[in-house]
């Protein structure tokens, strides 16, 4: 927690104190002294040219015009398929490793690949890729006893297209 500084002001305009309890939450801090909102200023108004910065095309954030998807909004359909994928991808591990598959290449990989170059145990890899391949992150394909995992370019191009901003 961050030392509590004597008169900071919420982001509604009053003024801090110690009591918490028009939080809803007793005896916790508020949101105004916690660590995750240390570096955000509590007055900052993201439509107020004063108080953001600029893009280098001049345009601020609350600018719409910025920041439009190149298409338009996405179909319901294809948000909660495009969710699913960043969620898949959200635990650390499984993005380690499919930076490893991809950093590969064409050439497939092994569960028993990865143990080694991740340091996880066998059987916590195994479980992340069968994860990646279900989510259609990576394609599988059994070899004799080993299953080899590659990349789904496919999957990452719609990701990659998601992500692209105007």
């Amino acid at each position: 927690m961050l030392p509590e500084a004597e008169g900071t002001p919420y982001i509604d305009g009053n003024q801090s104190s110690t009591d918490s309890s028009r939080c809803g939450i007793r005896g916790t801090g508020s949101y105004p002294h916690s660590e995750r909102g240390a570096n955000i200023p509590r007055t900052a108004n993201l439509t107020d040219p004063e108080t953001t910065a600029a893009s280098p095309s001049g345009a601020h954030p609350g600018d719409v015009r910025c920041c439009e998807l190149a298409e338009g909004p996405f179909e319901p359909a294809e948000a909660r398929q495009l969710a699913g994928l960043f969620h898949t991808l959200s635990d650390p591990t499984r993005l380690r490793l499919v930076s490893f598959i991809a950093a590969e290449g064409c050439r497939p990989v092994r569960a028993c690949d990865a143990v080694g170059v991740l340091g996880v145990a066998q059987p916590t890899v195994s479980h992340h890729l069968k994860v990646l391949a279900e989510a259609g992150l990576l394609r599988r394909e059994r070899s004799g006893r080993n299953v080899l995992y590659a990349v789904n370019p496919q999957a990452f191009q719609a990701l990659r297209q998601a992500l692209e901003l105007g």
